[in-house]
């Protein structure tokens, strides 16, 4: 395209811009379009096969399509993992664990989140029993034990709880051919587009239950893998493939081994290889395990994030009765760094008092971490308060913001401010800085 002495184009339009790169038609040529469409379609006659060799100008419409369509929810108490972990349908993630290291809660907890914003889940129980997941779910709903749900629980308020998912959830049938149980699968994603007519979550727990009889088990799970994923773009549902350590990786799993970055941690996982290739969101969870505690901490590795591209590391808690994960703004301390300030302070021959012991130590770091990042917070209002000048911010748009906390944090870091005579609250109800 050649520009004329008015400065616009040859066909009367506007000058072309300095930075867009001069594609030679600079718009779609609807002979050539025909004539390729004439040449696709005479080919697929004399071959008998079905070719399509679409434009990217054909795929707009999918795409339009797609971006209508929900992202997949995340629980409220995982607000970090949701932003940087976003999944659209037709996609599948992965939870990788240790043994016992609370994979299947954290795909109930998830579960439980996408049956209530209203979307269907559909759970392929390959290792454990439906009486025994019923109990977790029970168990996750209200913070207790699973073994009390299955032990104590009358059987009236069982069936009372249950009534309040049960529509949106179904259990896959299992089968000991693993063509036939994910067949299985894609069936039931079927149904649910059937009757309800919205993607469905699938969670296959867990993935090396589909290899132990294999020959080649790594051949059969890239096979599986690639299985599962063409069913989730097929089917524009989503996947939650669990996975479990291998036995190098379990001390990367339980926090003695550390890692740089988020993205070393991809290898622990014994499916390692398929989960790159066939997810788009890999979670590696670390829990770090300590004798007769209820609570645990540990952080989740985000080794993959396909569509933000925010690999990293969230720290995370573990409440056991209910198997309930939450997440904190800070990075808990590992059995690694606990381990090594504990042999510091058995050296420091200069100790007045005696030695702390592990938990003391995992407690007071984890306290330190947890007040540099509230302080960082009330850091991060006060300049975002004293940008906006005289008049101020409301506090619900000061609440969207990020790097201000969520929820009661809010309130607390503007309670504190405005003790320590930084901040006031106008009449209106706006935040504002004092100025002296």
């Amino acid at each position: 395209m050649t520009a004329v002495a008015d400065g616009g184009d040859e066909f009367g339009g506007s000058p072309e811009p300095d930075n867009v790169i001069p594609f030679p038609g600079m718009r779609p040529n609807e002979k050539l379009a025909e004539a390729w469409s004439r040449e696709v379609d005479s080919f697929n006659k004399k071959t008998k096969k079905n070719h399509r060799f679409i434009s990217p100008i054909d795929v707009v419409g999918e795409l339009v399509k797609m971006r209508g369509m929900r992202t997949m929810p995340w629980p409220a108490a995982w607000p970090i993992l949701g932003e940087r972990a976003r999944t659209y349908v037709g996609e599948c993630n992965s939870f990788v664990g240790s043994i016992g290291g609370g994979k299947t809660q954290k795909a109930v907890q998830l579960c439980m989140a996408v049956c209530g914003a209203g979307l269907p889940v559909l759970w392929v129980n390959l290792e454990l029993g439906r009486e025994q997941l019923l109990a977790r779910q029970l168990g996750n709903l209200n913070g207790e034990h699973a073994m009390h749900v299955l032990d104590d629980w009358p059987e009236a308020r069982i069936r009372h709880q249950v009534a309040a998912f049960t529509d949106m959830w179904h259990f896959v049938d299992r089968y000991t051919d693993t063509d036939e149980q994910i067949e299985a699968v894609r069936d039931a994603i079927d149904m649910v587009w059937r009757v309800y007519r919205l993607p469905p979550l699938f969670v296959v727990d867990h993935m090396g239950q589909h290899i132990t009889q294999a020959r080649d088990a790594r051949l059969e799970m890239t096979r599986v893998g690639q299985l599962y994923e063409r069913i989730a773009l097929e089917t524009k549902s989503w996947g939650m493939l669990l996975a479990q350590g291998t036995k190098t990786g379990q001390q990367l799993l339980t926090g003695k081994i550390e890692v740089d970055n988020a993205a070393e941690a991809i290898g622990a996982a014994a499916e390692a290889s398929v989960m790159q290739q066939v997810c788009s969101n890999v979670i590696v969870s670390q829990l770090y395990k300590e004798d007769d505690a209820m609570t645990l901490s540990g952080r989740d590795l985000l080794a993959k994030a396909r569509w933000t591209g925010r690999e990293g590391q969230i720290g995370t808690t573990y409440s056991k009765p209910g198997g309930v994960w939450g997440e904190t703004d800070f990075l808990p301390p590992t059995p690694a760094e606990v381990k090594s300030a504990e042999e510091a302070e058995k050296k420091d021959t200069h100790r007045t008092a005696p030695a702390r012991s592990a938990h003391e130590i995992r407690a007071g770091m984890a306290t330190t971490r947890a007040d540099n990042a509230d302080a960082q917070r009330r850091a991060r209002m006060l300049a975002i308060i004293s940008e906006r000048g005289h008049f101020g911010i409301e506090e619900h748009v000061l609440r969207s913001l990020p790097g201000v906390g969520r929820g009661a944090q809010v309130g607390r870091s503007l309670q504190e401010l405005e003790r320590g005579g930084a901040i006031q609250r106008t009449p209106d109800g706006r935040w504002r800085q004092v100025v002296r």
